[in-house]
C-alpha cells in the first residue's frame, strides 16, 4: 500500500501538492499538543529499510557516550520485528507511534529524511542527515519535476567531498551558513586501503580464499535488468571460477520493488542481497562492477580496480540525469558490453591495487578520520547551548 501511495504521488502532481501542501499544516497543529522530549533522539536509515550505514555508526557511539546516558534511544524501521533484538526500542515507520515520536524527539539522525519529506520539524529540534551515498546520478531538486528538497533546516550534515558539498547546495538547498557541515562521513571512519584479508573472508562468507568480484547495480525502477540477461554466467565461470567469485547485490530499493533473483548461485555466482551493509562487504572486494552509484566513491578507499559497467548509459541519461559525463570520469574503466568487461577484468585480475581509483578517491573524497566522533561533539555542543538557556 505503501508503494502504492508513493507512486502515486510521484505520478500525479496534484496529490502530490495536496500532500505536500495540507498533510504538514495538520502535523504542525498537532505539535502545538504534544510535548517535546529533551532527551530524546530518534534514528533512521534509509527511511526505515535498515539498521546501518551512518546511522548506526552515530548510535553506536551515542550509546557509548557517557553524555547520553540518560538519553532515549528510537529506531525506526518498516519492519520493527526484523531489528527488535538490536534495539531497546522501534517503532514502525508510518505508524501514529512513529511520527509522536518524531514531532517529540530532541534530534533526528537520518542518511535520507525523518519527516517524509514533509519539512515539519518542530522548534527546537536538532537535525543531522549524513546522506547515504555520494552522488553520481541527479538528486534532489536536480531530478526533473522534483521541488520539495529542503535543508534549510537541517542542523548538521556530513559531506564526503567538496564534489559533493557542491551538489548539496544546489540540490538540496543546503546553507552552509546556517549548517554545521562535518568534513567526512562516519560511514568511512576506519576505512584504509591496504591487502585484502582473505582469511577473515573465508571466514565470513566462504569464499574459498578466492578473490572476489562484486556486481552492485544501482536501483533504476522497474527496469532492471536481470543478471542473467547482462551476463553469460557460465562463460564469466568457466574463464574465472578457478581464482574467483562473483557476488551479486542489489540496491536496498531494488530489493523491494524489482529484485533480480532469477539467476541461479552456485559455486561462483553468490547472492550477497542479505547481508545487512554493504560496507561490510568492500572490505572484501578485489574489483567493483557497479553503473551510477555512489559506491563507486565508497570502494575507491581501498584503491582497487572498479569498472563502469554502464549496458543502459543512454536510456539512463535521458531519464534521470547525471552530474558528469561518465566516458570521461572513467576513461577505458567505462564499459558497455559484458564480453569486454569480462576482458578488462581478466587484465587486472591480480593486481591489489589501483591507480585509478586511488586518484578517484584523492580528487573527490576527504580522507576517512574521526567524521562521527567530530559530529557527535558537535551535537553535544548544540544540546549543551540549548539547555543552557544561550
Amino acid at each position: 500500500m505503501r508503494l502504492i501511495i508513493k507512486n502515486a504521488l510521484q505520478k500525479y502532481t496534484i496529490l502530490n501538492k495536496a500532500y505536500s501542501n495540507f498533510v504538514p499544516i495538520v502535523f504542525r497543529i498537532v505539535t502545538k499538543l504534544l510535548v517535546k522530549d529533551k532527551k530524546k533522539i530518534i534514528f533512521s536509515s534509509f527511511s526505515g529499510r535498515s539498521f546501518n550505514d551512518s546511522p548506526k555508526k552515530l548510535y553506536d557511539l551515542i550509546s557509548k557516550d557517557p553524555f547520553f546516558e540518560s538519553y532515549k534511544l528510537i529506531w525506526a524501521f518498516e519492519d520493527p520485528c526484523r531489528f527488535k533484538n538490536l534495539v531497546d526500542k522501534c517503532v514502525k515507520v508510518d505508524s501514529l507511534s512513529y511520527f509522536y515520536h518524531m514531532l517529540t524527539a530532541r534530534v533526528w539522525v537520518a542518511n535520507v529524511n525523518v519527516d517524509r519529506g514533509l519539512n515539519i520539524k518542530p522548534s527546537g529540534t536538532i537535525y543531522i542527515n549524513t546522506w547515504h551515498g555520494t552522488p553520481l546520478k541527479r538528486i534532489g531538486n536536480d531530478v526533473a519535476g522534483r521541488s520539495d528538497f529542503n535543508w534549510q533546516d537541517v542542523d548538521i550534515v556530513s559531506v564526503t567531498g567538496d564534489y559533493e558539498e557542491k551538489i548539496f547546495k544546489e540540490s538540496f538547498s543546503l546553507n552552509t551558513a546556517s549548517t554545521a557541515v562535518i568534513k567526512g562521513n562516519p560511514r568511512h571512519d576506519g576505512v584504509f586501503h591496504g591487502s585484502n584479508n582473505r582469511d577473515e573472508a573465508e571466514r565470513l562468507y566462504k569464499t574459498s580464499g578466492k578473490r572476489v568480484i562484486l556486481y552492485a547495480p544501482t536501483w533504476r525502477g522497474t527496469s532492471m535488468k536481470s543478471v542473467n540477461e547482462l551476463f553469460d554466467l557460465e562463460r564469466w565461470r568457466e574463464e574465472l571460477s578457478e581464482t574467483h567469485v562473483f557476488w551479486v547485490r542489489e540496491h536496498i530499493i531494488s530489493q523491494i520493488e524489482s529484485p533480480m533473483h532469477n539467476y541461479e548461485t552456485n559455486d561462483f555466482v553468490f547472492n550477497m542481497t542479505s547481508v545487512p551493509d554493504v560496507a561490510d562487504l568492500l572490505p572484501f572486494v578485489d574489483v567493483l562492477i557497479s553503473d551510477y552509484s555512489g559506491m563507486f566513491f565508497d570502494f575507491s578507499f581501498y584503491h582497487r580496480p572498479m569498472f563502469c559497467f554502464a549496458h543502459d548509459y543512454e536510456d539512463y541519461v535521458t531519464e534521470r540525469g547525471l552530474y558528469c559525463d561518465l566516458s570521461v570520469l572513467f576513461g577505458e574503466r567505462f564499459i558497455k558490453d559484458s564480453d569486454i568487461l569480462l576482458g578488462a577484468i581478466q587484465l587486472d585480475a591480480n593486481k591489489s591495487t589501483c591507480d585509478f581509483s586511488a586518484a578517484f578517491n584523492q580528487k573527490y573524497m576527504f580522507p576517512p578520520g574521526n567524521a562521527g566522533y567530530r559530529l557527535v561533539e558537535k551535537l553535544k555542543q548544540k544540546l549543551m547551548v540549548t539547555e543552557s538557556g544561550h
